[in-house]
Order: structure tokens, then sequence, then C-alpha cells
């Protein structure tokens, strides 16, 4: 399964973002889109499919909904794109995206490492 595949590559573990973690690309306007999961190594993400897509981009912001916490310009790369299944039919298709994270300075690694202790909860949290 491709799945599987993907999930073998990652050497480390993701975690489910808690309510209200965000990710804007680009920065004209600013679109935030929900995390879904994220670790030292990257994260994913769902955004309304169509809307301006990371494709062309470079770097994100990662923020919290009351902005304690934000880590700006990361580098990234794409590693996957597509469309998420949704058992309901909604009006906007939405997409999962999957992005790899360049090399983080120091104070960027910091606030990451500080992200994933506060603001992300373990896999089998039923508050995720």
């Amino acid at each position: 399964m491709v799945g599987d595949r993907t999930l073998e590559r990652r050497r480390k573990k993701r975690f489910p973002a808690k309510d209200g973690c965000l990710v804007t690309l680009g920065n004209d306007p600013i679109k935030p889109w929900q995390i879904l999961d994220i670790s030292e190594e990257g994260l994913a993400f769902r955004y309304i499919g169509g809307a301006d897509e990371p494709k062309a981009l470079s770097e994100l912001d990662i923020l919290t909904c009351d902005t304690s916490l934000r880590i700006e310009r990361v580098p990234f790369k794409l590693v996957s794109d597509l469309k998420m299944s949704n058992p309901v039919p909604q009006r906007y298709p939405l997409n999962r995206c999957s992005v790899q994270f360049g090399s983080l300075t120091e104070d960027q690694m910091d606030l990451l490492v500080s992200f994933l202790r506060n603001y992300t909860a373990p896999k089998d949290d039923p508050r995720t």
C-alpha cells in the first residue's frame, strides 16, 4: 500500500496537532490551514483544494490560534498533495498536503520542540 510506504520513510513519529494549530503559506493574503499532524521533520495540513496550492511556495509559518507560539519562515519541500476522501459530500474539496522541513535555524528548532511538547496529543488521545 502506498500509505504504508510513506510511513516507513519517516524517521520521526508524527503527532496529531491539537485544535487551533495552524499553518499559513505565503502572506498575501494570509490563509490559515489546519495542521493535522507534525514531527521534528515535517507536517501535514488540510486546505481547500484549488486554493493557493503549496506547490510554488517554499516557506510556511506555524502558529497557534491565540498566536502564543509562532514559528516563522520555516523552509519546506512538498512531499505529497492529495485529495482527501470524505464520507459526507462537501461544497469544497479538501486536500491533505504533507511537507518536509528544510534546514531550521536554532531558534526555529527550539520553537518547534516547544510546539511539539505543548500543542500535540498522543496518537490515542480522544481529544484530537
